[in-house]
């Protein structure tokens, strides 16, 4: 997930969205889905102030059942 959010918050939302989506369904070590991941760390980032215009598109990219690039 670091990778992706590099990317996103560097402004390179096509480079992040396309690890976001490839990586959408994946497995992480503690179980969880690599989605699942991307919302926590998108819910502790916005609790500590830190918010970008994109999170939300990624975050609609995340929750649909189609991969629509």
């Amino acid at each position: 997930t670091n990778l992706a959010h590099g990317y996103l918050f560097d402004n390179q939302f096509e480079k992040a969205k396309t690890i976001y989506l490839e990586n959408k369904n994946a497995k992480l070590h503690d179980g969880r889905a690599f989605s699942q991941a991307v919302l926590d760390d998108f819910r502790q980032f916005q609790e500590g102030g830190i918010t970008d215009p994109n999170m939300e598109k990624i975050k609609a990219l995340l929750t649909t059942k189609t991969d629509a690039r």
